[in-house]
C-alpha cells in the first residue's frame, strides 16, 4: 500500500517556528520501505530572467535616447520604432515569465511518496488485484478490439496480393502441366 503526502513548503511567519518540523509522518511502529522526493531549483532561471530584463531595459533606454535625436531620417525613425516595439514585446514576455516564476516560488509544493516495502507482505497485492479487476478487464477488452483493428489494413492489402499470387501460380503450373503431357 502506498501513501502520498503533499505539503506546502514556505517560510513561517513566526520567527520561533523557522527550521522546525511540524507534525509526524507515520506512526512509531512503521518503517519506510521506499521514498522519493523531487525538487526543482529555480534560482538560476530567476537570475537569468533578471539579467535578460536588465539588458533589455538598457537597450530600451538607448533606443529612447536615439529616438529623441532630431537629425534622424524617416527610414531610420521607422526602423527605430520597429526595434523599440520589438524590445517592448520582449520585455512584456520576460515580465510574464518573471511573474510565473514568482508564482511558482510562492506556491512551492513538496510531494513525499512514502511506500511500504513490498517484500514484507504480499497480502496487499492480492487486495490490489481484486480492486483492479475491472480496470484490467476493460484494458483487456480494449486490447482485444484494438488488435484486429490494427491488422485489418494488412488484410485488405495482403488478401488481393494472395489472390494475384495464386492466380499466377495456377497459371504457371497449368502451363507446365500442359507442356509436360
Amino acid at each position: 500500500m502506498e501513501r502520498t503526502s503533499s505539503a506546502r513548503i514556505g517560510r513561517s511567519p513566526h520567527r520561533a517556528d523557522r527550521g522546525r518540523t511540524h507534525g509526524r509522518i507515520g506512526s512509531g511502529n512503521g518503517s519506510i520501505g521506499s521514498r522519493r522526493t523531487r525538487a526543482e531549483d529555480l534560482a538560476v532561471v530567476v537570475a537569468d530572467t533578471a539579467r535578460q530584463e536588465e539588458q533589455l531595459e538598457l537597450q530600451r533606454s538607448h533606443l529612447l535616447d536615439f529616438q529623441g535625436r532630431r537629425d534622424l531620417a524617416v527610414g531610420d525613425m521607422i526602423s527605430l520604432a520597429h526595434e523599440l516595439a520589438s524590445v517592448d514585446s520582449q520585455l512584456a514576455e520576460l515580465n510574464r515569465t518573471s511573474d510565473n516564476l514568482q508564482r511558482r516560488i510562492e506556491t512551492n509544493l513538496l510531494t513525499l511518496d512514502l511506500g511500504m516495502d513490498r517484500s514484507a507482505t504480499r497480502w496487499p497485492e492480492i487486495g490490489d488485484s481484486f480492486s483492479d479487476f475491472l480496470d484490467s478487464f476493460a484494458d483487456g477488452t480494449s486490447e482485444m478490439i484494438g488488435t484486429p483493428a490494427f491488422g485489418f489494413p494488412f488484410v485488405i492489402v495482403l488478401f488481393p496480393l494472395a489472390l494475384v499470387w495464386r492466380w499466377l501460380w495456377c497459371k504457371a503450373t497449368a502451363r507446365r502441366d500442359t507442356s509436360v503431357t
